[in-house]
């Protein structure tokens, strides 16, 4: 047996291995290839081309202002990083296969970024492949470039680290995308239910660690002191912007939900999803863990759809704000891992350290 730890994560996550899993059959009828078809077609390959979009479109906003330093192309370079930060909430989920290969998440979203970091890079050199840079880049050092007083526009050296950086997520973005042209065969086919299935992978990847690590604790537990007692008020994602915090939060929520509805990615029009394989089982089985899970989701939109833009300042006043969502995000994890999980007999091939 071997364990794998993840550093780059926010909170410690082991994958435990013991060789590679035979196929799982479960002995029902349902079509779960249709839904891997779908999450693929629909939801994951779209995600991350319309990031690719929103990073060409932050790189001619970048071109533009380089150009003309006037206020409203620097403005129209921070709606198009937005614009770009909110996409790739839609793609982060995905984190497996090509992406993890790519090692996408390393460039795209490690914070709190390292502001003392970024101000040493602007004075020499610096090699962004570097672990010890992996939390001096992706969106969150491209805010505090655009939204810091730290930082002046005037010194060349503050546009060329942001080109570098932009270059970087760029360039792993196309790695992922030109991946999955020869992995989606492999994804789409891995039938079954156990560890090297597709149903493995997206529980073992997207619906618990990424539900856990990056929604329940970065955005909600680690700013509101929920496991320390100390809210961190610095740790909040989108902390220089000050406003994107909720938008950011909503969007990888809304993501998220359609993972499990099936909901096109372009569209919003519905295709075929694990719910469904979810409301197959509760007919088996007489249970009703659809509904539970669609009114758990429902409790946590709402949780997050309640709070200010602003979560600097609310972990700073009322930081029980952010712990009642993680407190939603829980009651979920906690379904999906013990119930759920055990209702469509997929193997769970990791141990986070909460104890959960």
């Amino acid at each position: 047996m071997r364990i794998i730890k993840l550093s780059t994560l926010i909170l410690p996550l082991l994958f435990i291995s013991c060789g590679e899993d035979g196929p799982s059959t479960p002995g029902d009828n349902f079509n779960r290839k249709e839904v891997i078809e779908n999450i693929t077609d629909n939801l994951i390959l779209p995600s991350y081309s319309d990031l690719n979009v929103e990073l060409n479109e932050m790189q001619q906003a970048l071109d533009t202002y380089v150009a003309s330093a006037t206020p409203s192309n620097k403005a129209a370079l921070e709606s198009a990083w937005l614009d770009a930060y909110l996409s790739w909430q839609d793609a982060a989920l995905w984190n497996f296969g090509p992406a993890e290969d790519a090692g996408l998440l390393t460039a795209m979203n490690i914070y709190p970024t390292d502001t003392n970091q970024i101000l040493a890079n602007l004075q020499g050199s610096y090699d962004l492949n570097a672990i010890s840079q992996f939390d001096a880049q992706g969106f969150p050092g491209l805010e505090y470039l655009l939204f810091s007083n730290a930082i002046d526009w005037t010194n060349p050296a503050v546009s060329t680290y942001f080109q570098d950086v932009l270059s970087r997520m760029k360039a792993k973005t196309e790695t992922t995308i030109s991946d999955w042209n020869t992995y989606r065969s492999d994804f789409v086919n891995a039938q079954g239910t156990d560890r090297g299935s597709a149903f493995g992978i997206l529980f073992n990847h997207t619906f618990l660690p990424y539900l856990e690590v990056h929604n329940r604790e970065a955005k909600f537990g680690i700013p509101g002191g929920q496991r320390t007692g100390t809210p961190a008020p610095e740790k909040v994602e989108g902390l220089y912007s000050r406003v994107n915090s909720k938008a950011l939060a909503l969007r990888a929520f809304e993501a998220y939900r359609r993972a499990w509805t099936g909901m096109s990615h372009v569209d919003h029009t519905a295709g075929a999803s694990v719910l469904d394989y979810v409301t197959y089982m509760d007919q088996r089985n007489g249970t009703q863990l659809s509904g539970k899970l669609e009114s758990e989701l429902d409790d946590v939109q709402l949780a997050i759809e309640g709070l200010d833009n602003d979560f600097y300042s609310i972990a700073q006043t009322n930081p029980q704000q952010l712990n009642d969502v993680w407190a939603a995000y829980q009651v979920m994890v906690f379904t999906i891992k013990t119930e759920i999980s055990s209702s469509l007999n997929v193997t769970i091939s990791y141990v986070d350290s909460d104890g959960d």
